[in-house]
């Protein structure tokens, strides 16, 4: 006969404080020029594309900038996308040695590096998820970086200040991830319910909307609000192999530059 009692159902704490998820400090969030303009950039994009370049934290990517003397202070770092990336940020050291990296290369300013949290997860894998992705950004803070914030619109109405409830209503702009909203009709049923919540809690916070195309941003402008649409560094991939197919036709190589011949003079 067992002696454990049988618990009684609990119910979810209202907030993410009261689930002991740590916020973070409007001091730590990350403030644009006005009027900016941001996109993603990669190796093969135009520098001048806009005012504040989103750059992967890698040597390609930000290594590549470098290269052709960019300048630090018009970036904010990012992992978006990278879960074997961001996943190894949970160990304290990982995140040292590569934010060390990230203050050697100039950069001040680093995109939150979420912890994914698909709908298909339990509920309970996803609320870790958005524990850890608090907690290391709350470390990168405390590093002295600047904080860009990102808002999760793509998850369950009724868990909604779970999963935002640690990001500061007076944020002055927040990144709204919708890269992947069209893949089902369930996503563009939340994202028109889970709006009218970003409406009512972070009235004075700009979003900026990273997704692959500027149909989302053109809805949140007809049915939310002001906006600024941040294509992301898929879309600018793209942009990148549409204009070699363009230069070099497509299927044929890039030609190699000559070489010196054996014996001929430099």
């Amino acid at each position: 006969m067992s002696h454990l009692q049988p618990t009684r159902t609990r119910q979810l704490p209202s907030n993410s404080q009261e689930l002991g998820i740590p916020a973070l400090s409007l001091s730590d969030c990350y403030t644009p020029p006005a009027g900016a303009k941001a996109a993603a950039w990669m190796p093969g994009i135009n520098q001048h594309i806009a005012d504040t370049l989103l750059i992967r934290q890698d040597s390609y990517d930000m290594g590549g900038y470098l290269k052709l003397h960019g300048d630090p202070s018009r970036v904010i770092g990012h992992w978006l996308g990278e879960d074997d990336i961001v996943e190894p940020l949970w160990n304290t050291g990982t995140l040292t040695k590569r934010l060390l990296k990230v203050r050697a290369w100039g950069v001040r300013t680093i995109a939150v590096s979420d912890f994914s949290t698909w709908l298909e997860m339990p509920l309970i894998v996803q609320l870790h998820n958005v524990y850890r992705t608090a907690v290391v950004t709350l470390d990168i803070a405390r590093a002295g970086f600047k904080i860009l914030p990102a808002i999760k619109l793509l998850c369950l109405p009724e868990y909604w200040s779970l999963y935002n409830g640690w990001v500061p209503r007076e944020c002055p702009v927040a990144l709204i991830d919708l890269h992947h909203v069209g893949n089902t009709d369930v996503n563009w049923r939340l994202l028109r319910e889970t709006s009218r919540l970003y409406q009512r809690d972070y009235p004075r916070t700009y979003p900026w909307i990273w997704s692959f195309t500027p149909q989302y941003a053109n809805w949140w402008g007809d049915n939310v609000g002001p906006c600024l649409w941040v294509p992301t560094r898929s879309y600018m991939m793209n942009k990148v192999i549409r204009a070699r197919h363009k230069l070099f036709g497509q299927g044929k190589k890039r030609p190699r530059p000559k070489t010196a011949t054996k014996g001929a003079s430099a």
